[in-house]
């Protein structure tokens, strides 16, 4: 099993790919979370490593991994980019100072698209960030619809935190009298991409979520107020799935995290009932780690 990052929301930075004279590659990860994406990328490519002649090596200053490659063929070059270009845009999300003294493990991996905005100071979204505004807000059916892409490719870059043999996938259950719930259409639209046999999740079943108690508004609570519902949720079992977890690698779909209470508190639920992992895969995250109130 891979560490976890040291920052609430990592992402890939201080890395470098590139050949050398004498024809070999060279690929190092810098920054605060190397250890984090070397042993990542060695979990998730392991064909790859095999081919390196050096292993990971610790930089002189300690802040860097680095490996080196006699030789690696157009497919692997391409997957070693494609590894830096998803990682550098899509952070792994871990417990914030916020809701530290209320969470430990229940939550195994997150992976977002992409943050809400490029910079604190910018007022446009990222791209992720205006499909998952259109979807939510306005309804559009084309945002939905590339959302769900991008989510279905995603779940491939979510750190693998257990070998369970089976795995399915739900959402942030809602509210009986919910009409509209983003992430219950955006989990219908990756599952049906993923019976297609999308990199080899057609057996990943759909497990629909509902919570069985009226639940009102959380906007203006605390975040301590929050904990506390969930918490209520939690312990008496209030939602309603359609099958068994048990043993799975639990994938949970959400559209936007913020503080992290809502996916951590059910992922808290959904390891009470026995899943082995759980796992999210969010739209966006925001710039801060606390939700509206």
């Amino acid at each position: 099993m891979i560490s976890r990052p040291v920052s609430s929301r990592a992402r890939l930075i201080a890395t470098t790919f590139e050949q050398k004279e004498n024809g070999s590659w060279f690929f190092s990860v810098g920054g605060s979370n190397a250890s984090f994406y070397t042993e990542l990328f060695s979990q998730l490519h392991s064909d790859i490593m095999s081919k390196s002649n050096t292993g990971w090596r610790i930089s002189k200053s300690g802040k860097a991994r680095y490996a080196f490659f006699p030789n690696l063929d157009v497919d692997e070059r391409e997957t070693i980019q494609n590894f830096q270009s998803d990682y550098r845009v899509m952070p792994v999300l871990e417990l914030n100072d916020n809701i530290r003294p209320f969470f430990t493990d229940e939550l195994d991996a997150c992976l977002a698209l992409d943050l809400n905005k490029e910079r604190p100071e910018a007022a446009e979204r990222t791209c992720a960030g205006e499909l998952e505004y259109e979807a939510k807000y306005e309804k559009d059916e084309d945002a939905i619809n590339e959302l769900s892409k991008l989510l279905a490719n995603a779940l491939t870059r979510v750190p693998p935190r257990c070998d369970a043999d089976q795995c399915c996938l739900t959402y942030i259950p809602p509210t009986k009298d919910k009409a509209f719930h983003l992430p219950k259409i955006l989990a219908e639209k990756v599952a049906a991409i993923l019976k297609d046999g999308f990199h080899d999740f057609d057996t990943c079943a759909l497990v629909h979520a509902q919570l069985t108690v009226p639940k009102s508004s959380l906007k203006n609570l605390s975040l301590e107020e929050k904990v506390e519902v969930w918490e209520h949720i939690v312990e008496n079992k209030s939602v309603e799935l359609t099958q068994s977890v048990e043993d799975c690698a639990v994938y949970v779909i959400d559209d936007l995290y913020q503080s992290g209470v809502t996916m951590w508190s059910f992922a808290k639920y959904l390891k009470s009932v026995g899943a082995a992992a759980v796992l999210g895969c969010v739209a966006v995250k925001s710039l801060r780690d606390t939700d509206n109130q």
